[in-house]
This record gives C-alpha cells, structure tokens and sequence, in this order.
C-alpha cells in the first residue's frame, strides 16, 4: 500500500508540473508491479489501489472481475483510474456508487469502518467520501451529491 501510495503521489506531482525523479519512479513502479502480479489473492480493495497506482489498462482489466468484491473505498480508486484512460467501465463504478451513498440532512456520504487497505479498526468514512467525491467530480459532474 505504502509503495502504491507515494507512486500515485510522484505521478499527481508530474502531472501538476513538479520535477519527479524518473528513475525512482520507475523502480517503484517495477516493485509495486511484481508486488500487484504476485498478490492475486490480495484483498480487492488493495488490489484496486494498486492498479490505480499503476494506471495501466491491463492492471486496472485485472481488478475488474473483482469489482463485486470492493467497498466503496475501492470502487472509488478503480473509478478513478479507468476514468483516467477514459474507459466506459468508469460510468457503470459511477453509478454503483451514487445508488450507495448515504443521504442525510442534505450531506452525501459513503461510509467505511474500517480502513481496506491498511487493516486499521476505525471510521473511514470521510477518506472514503472524499475519494468518492473525487471519481464523481470526473465522472458525474452534474450529480447533486456533490453539493
């Protein structure tokens, strides 16, 4: 996780015009692609953010058949990334994930109690409502639970 984690962030820095070490890139790239092709059995939502790490066709294609299996948390990395290469399967994620959301007094939320990726026991709700919220901005602009 901790390896997908700075991988995604090196490459949201390049794309925002920060220089990024593309040597480092790289190696942490063929690591944390041996760690995604090896761990198959891996929790889905693990796996999920691993292939929006990776931000390949074919690693997101591998995650796809375990798309029942994801919490709102990993459908929302999985959105993500197939949003990233404009792949229709984004749109079906988009629309799971609004018929989940939990409305009330006006607010919007996707609720999570325990962290998927790191195991930890706690209420994960606003991390996976903001990554929720995040897919949809790309997605479902238009949707009224963003406001």
């Amino acid at each position: 996780f901790m390896t997908a984690h700075v991988i995604a962030g090196m490459k949201q820095a390049r794309a925002a015009g920060y220089p990024v070490a593309q040597d480092s890139l790289a190696r942490g790239e063929q690591w944390l692609r041996r760690e995604f092709d090896q761990q198959r059995d891996a929790r889905a939502d693990l796996r999920a953010y691993l292939a929006y790490a990776l931000g390949t066709k074919r690693d997101l294609d591998g995650v796809w058949p375990q798309r029942e299996k994801l919490s709102a948390y990993g459908m929302a990395f999985l959105g993500l990334g197939l949003s990233t290469l404009k792949d229709p399967r984004a749109s079906e994620l988009a629309d799971q994930l609004v018929k989940l959301a939990v409305v009330q007094g006006g607010e919007a939320s996707w609720p999570g109690e325990r962290d998927p990726l790191l195991d930890f026991s706690s209420d994960i709700t606003a991390e996976t409502t903001a990554h929720v919220l995040k897919f949809l901005t790309r997605v479902r602009p238009e949707s009224p639970l963003l406001a």
